[in-house]
């Protein structure tokens, strides 16, 4: 079985892996990975700033009262990731398949495409699969994380309209209010 499989990413600088045609599949023609970079390198989010101020004015609020409880409480409150476009949502979700797909794999033809992967996955500090469909898009969602981890962060989290309602993503809060 022949497959073509054309790694064709967004940014003009970088270039296709594989261009051969009737050539036997390799694991990652197989595995269909396609990386895609649908922000440049160079671009507003290469630095992937934290864009709390896209956020709904009530999770900026909550934000806000949580860091000023979880101070109060002796502790300390770090935000990591706040408001995403949805093409960002979209691409960290596909750095994450790739990575899944790959990072197993250790064949010498796969290297580049799983550095660049591997890349990318390191870039984002993905712990937890990317919702096709988040509400840190929607702006009520945000990533952080706290010491000591003593705080009872739910506790706090609760009282200031706020939830970790992904089970399993311990760093995600949502505003529950309106």
């Amino acid at each position: 079985m022949h497959v073509v499989v054309a790694v064709t990413p967004a940014h003009p600088a970088r270039r296709s892996l594989s261009k051969r045609r009737n050539q036997p599949a390799t694991w990652f023609q197989l595995a269909t990975v396609r990386l895609t970079f649908p922000l440049s390198l160079d671009g507003p989010l290469s630095t992937f700033a934290i864009d709390i101020a896209n956020m709904t004015q009530g999770t900026r609020n909550a934000l806000t009262c949580l860091q000023n409880a979880v101070g109060a409480a002796g502790g300390s409150l770090s935000v990591t990731s706040a408001y995403r476009p949805q093409s960002y949502q979209d691409h960290i979700r596909d750095v994450w398949d790739k990575w899944q797909a790959i990072k197993d794999r250790n064949d010498a033809a796969c290297a580049q495409t799983k550095a660049q992967v591997q890349t990318e996955w390191n870039r984002h500090g993905l712990t937890f699969q990317p919702a096709a469909v988040s509400n840190h898009t929607s702006g009520r969602a945000f990533d952080a994380n706290w010491s000591p981890g003593t705080l009872n962060i739910d506790q706090l989290a609760n009282g200031c309209s706020l939830s970790r309602s992904v089970p399993g993503d311990d760093v995600h809060f949502e505003y529950t209010g309106t």
